[in-house]
């Protein structure tokens, strides 16, 4: 996608603690995109990096993606339950629909089929969302979701996307759809709330 080897940090496991901390950009120069990354495991395993991952779910120049285990973190913070799915898909591809979210897809692709790459036991419950609604206000979020049943597969927030698939697999169509957020993001400040 052109984005230089330089510009790019893999933090390991044990190094994301102090990796969060020492994230604090400023400046619209200093901007960063975090990825969280899928499992193993589940959310509740990783609360101890939630402190932090809310302190930067704040900070306007940082953009967020969570991708499986990482969007199940992301949406725990936002107060959704994580349970375990009753269809379980492991290496198994299904039909997502491209949503018309501005500064995420491109609008010639909205409504668009594409197959996507699943790798999960745990789903995020948005019913838990709609029985026990959180405090999303105190992140100054607008958030979107995309669901299927009660399962959430794709969320879309202010300064943040996460997706319960995988986009970076070889079996996502169209995979790179999934990315151009990032471009979109040091483009402009933030998503658009629309």
């Amino acid at each position: 996608m052109g984005i230089s080897e330089k510009n790019v940090a893999v933090v390991p496991y044990k190094r994301v603690r102090d990796f969060l901390k020492s994230c604090n950009p400023q400046k619209k120069s200093e901007r960063i995109v975090l990825i969280y990354g899928p499992g193993p495991g589940h959310p509740e395993e990783y609360k101890h990096f939630f402190l932090e991952i809310k302190r930067l779910l704040v900070n306007r120049n940082v953009f967020h993606i969570g991708i499986c285990l990482g969007h199940q973190i992301l949406m725990s913070i936002f107060g959704f339950k994580v349970k375990r799915s009753a269809k379980p898909l492991h290496g198994q591809t299904t039909t997502f629909c491209i949503p018309n979210w501005s500064g995420v897809f491109p609008k010639k692709y909205w409504g668009e089929l594409l197959e996507v790459q699943c790798y999960n036991s745990l789903v995020v419950d948005t019913f838990s969302f709609i029985q026990k609604f959180p405090a999303i206000k105190e992140f100054d979020l607008v958030l979107k979701y995309y669901q299927r049943s009660f399962d959430c597969l794709a969320g879309r927030f202010t300064r943040g996307v996460s997706y319960q698939f995988h986009p970076e697999s070889i079996a996502t169509s169209r995979g790179d759809l999934f990315f151009r957020v990032i471009f979109n993001y040091f483009s402009k400040q933030e998503l658009s709330k629309d």
